[in-house]
């Protein structure tokens, strides 16, 4: 599948990630600071990226109902082959690497764990890792777990050498930010956990009150809060 992008007057932000191939389509814009117009995403040299996921297994291929598509090899939950395995294939389709949801660190998440796999599969093979923090996902549901998954986020993978960056700065999606946090917490959570901006936080959805002293950009992953 190939897409073209052509006249594309974005005189504002900057387009960094897009998503091609057959995986989930990304794209996701940061500030960019001229007035000079983009006439196509091909000025730039953009890293092909595709959101992952590491909790299918064996059940979700066995309920037809659940699963209307299946993978050519299925494998059980959390297997570490298949991880190489997947990480193979998204080099030889053309990816640099995966945004992989992330609920934390906190015990009986399994995805914290699977992160540290993807991250050493991707050092070995030269493939790019980054985390996309899903707040959705049964933890950090209060601010205190919020804040120890943030801080070890920051202290266990965002200096990895195979962490996504872009102009030296990890990257880091969230999704359903807006489940417990108004932006005004996320503002002093951000203070606190990384008040120079060291890294960059990218918001899910469309709405530029996110866009403010906590979040640098925005991804446009979910549509289902298009009014049309």
């Amino acid at each position: 599948m190939q897409h073209k992008y052509e006249h594309c007057e974005l005189p504002s932000f900057r387009p960094l990630v897009v998503l091609t191939r057959g995986f989930s389509f990304l794209l996701f814009l940061l500030p960019f600071h001229t007035s000079t117009a983009i006439q196509s995403v091909n000025d730039f040299e953009l890293p092909v990226l595709a959101f992952y996921y590491s909790w299918y297994g064996e059940n979700d291929w066995a309920d037809t109902r659940r699963m209307p598509d299946f993978p050519t090899q299925t494998y059980p939950y959390g297997d570490a082959a298949a991880i190489e395995r997947h990480v193979l294939e998204g080099k030889a389709a053309g990816l640099d690497g995966f945004v992989m949801s992330w609920y934390g660190s906190e015990r009986g998440n399994p995805t914290d764990e699977h992160f540290r796999d993807l991250l050493a599969v991707a050092e070995k093979y030269d493939f790019l890792a980054a985390i996309d923090f899903d707040i959705g996902g049964g933890f950090s549901n209060n601010r205190e777990a919020l804040m120890q998954n943030l801080r070890t986020m920051y202290a266990n993978y965002l200096n990895h050498p195979n962490y996504l960056t872009y102009d030296g700065r990890p990257v880091v999606f969230f999704w359903k930010q807006e489940r417990f946090y108004t932006p005004e917490i996320w503002a002093e959570v951000r203070a606190q956990i990384d008040p120079d901006h060291d890294a960059i936080w990218i918001a899910e959805g469309v709405n530029p009150v996110w866009v403010n002293d906590t979040f640098d950009g925005l991804h446009l992953y979910n549509i289902a809060w298009s009014a049309s």
